[in-house]
Order: C-alpha cells, then sequence, then structure tokens
C-alpha cells in the first residue's frame, strides 16, 4: 500500500491491465460472492450448492484477497 500512493503521487500516465482483471479478477469475486449471491439467487448459481455445503469461510476469503491483490496489482504506468 505504501508504495502505491507513493506511485500515485507521481504524475505519470496510468494503465489498467484489463486481461488480468478479467481472466483471474473476475471469477476470484465471483467466487467471494458467493455466499451473498446465494442468498438473492437461489441455490441455483454454479458452485453455490458445493460452497454451502462445506460451511467454511476459507476459500472465499482467500478468493477475496486475490481479487484485491489482482485489482492492486492491474493498476500499471
Amino acid at each position: 500500500m505504501p508504495k502505491l500512493i507513493i506511485e500515485i503521487k507521481e504524475k505519470k500516465q496510468w494503465s489498467f491491465d484489463w486481461i488480468k482483471v478479467a481472466a483471474i479478477g473476475i471469477p476470484s469475486l465471483y467466487l467471494a460472492m458467493i455466499p451473498i449471491l446465494a442468498i438473492y439467487f437461489g441455490m441455483n448459481l454454479l458452485f453455490a450448492k458445493e460452497f454451502m455445503q462445506l460451511g467454511d469461510t476459507t476459500f472465499t476469503s482467500i478468493a477475496g484477497i486475490v481479487f484485491g491483490y489482482v485489482l492492486l496489482d492491474s493498476l500499471k504506468k
């Protein structure tokens, strides 16, 4: 985070790596949001039954961390 703040203060052209976000970020966001989406849309979602039967939040937490890392790592100069 401190490195990101230092890079933001510099006046340079920024870019965003859409391919990394589409390939890794969106699927990890979906996996992290499965418990919430299953409440609203039911158990007909892909992988919803498996995740709800596990009852463990470790996998969804890891998917959320992966999404956050990919989102921050996709910002480039």
